[in-house]
């Protein structure tokens, strides 16, 4: 019997950013950008003469909806001419098989004062299991994209991720990046248990 895990993530638990509505972009509050995060990522593409303007990395796990152990890793950057690119990847295991999905990042948008980031892409490689994850929008070639949290320097604040989301509630990667949406109290965004995550402009 099929578990509608999708379903189930998406309707029920309302964690994934594929359900979300289009809000407000984010607000600029009081926060400084993490010391040494500037350092820790590259301020030039290796291949490329263009001065990066935004990036943002992280690697390690999250934990899903207080119940899946989500691996990731990512790595964006956007130039000055707005191009961005980049690479991610995330998996788990469900009851009925495993998501793991890896893409090239498209498009990056960053609240630095926040220590927000959109990142969308294209899916490149889907070795999911789960047939919840094997279908037409999760196939490669389509647009995928989740939004992190690079939490400030202070006692009892973590790092924060969301889960993949896919063709829905937004049409493209590009329409996430641009819309940048945020729902209030960190919404659908999952605690870091393991590793870190670096925004930076």
């Amino acid at each position: 019997m099929r578990v509608p895990v999708r379903s189930t993530l998406i309707c029920a638990l309302l964690v994934l950013v594929a359900c979300e509505s289009p809000v407000q972009p984010s607000s600029a509050a009081n926060r400084a950008v993490r010391p040494g995060a500037a350092a820790a990522l590259s301020s030039r593409h290796d291949d490329r003469d263009e001065e990066v303007r935004y990036a943002a990395r992280g690697k390690g796990h999250y934990l899903l909806a207080g119940t899946w152990d989500v691996k990731f890793e990512f790595e964006a950057e956007s130039q000055e001419g707005g191009r961005a690119d980049g690479e991610f990847r995330q998996s788990t295991r469900f009851a009925n098989g495993t998501m793991d999905i890896s893409g090239r990042v498209t498009c990056l948008a960053v609240d630095p004062i926040n220590g927000r980031a959109w990142i969308g892409g294209v899916v490149e490689e889907n070795r999911s299991t789960s047939p919840d994850y094997i279908d037409p929008i999760t196939a490669p070639g389509q647009d995928v994209w989740f939004r992190v949290l690079d939490a400030p320097d202070a006692q009892g604040a973590v790092d924060r991720s969301t889960f993949l989301g896919f063709v829905g509630a937004f049409p493209s990667s590009a329409a996430y990046c641009v819309q940048r949406p945020w729902p209030a109290g960190n919404a659908r965004t999952h605690p870091v248990t393991k590793g870190k995550i670096e925004v930076r402009p």
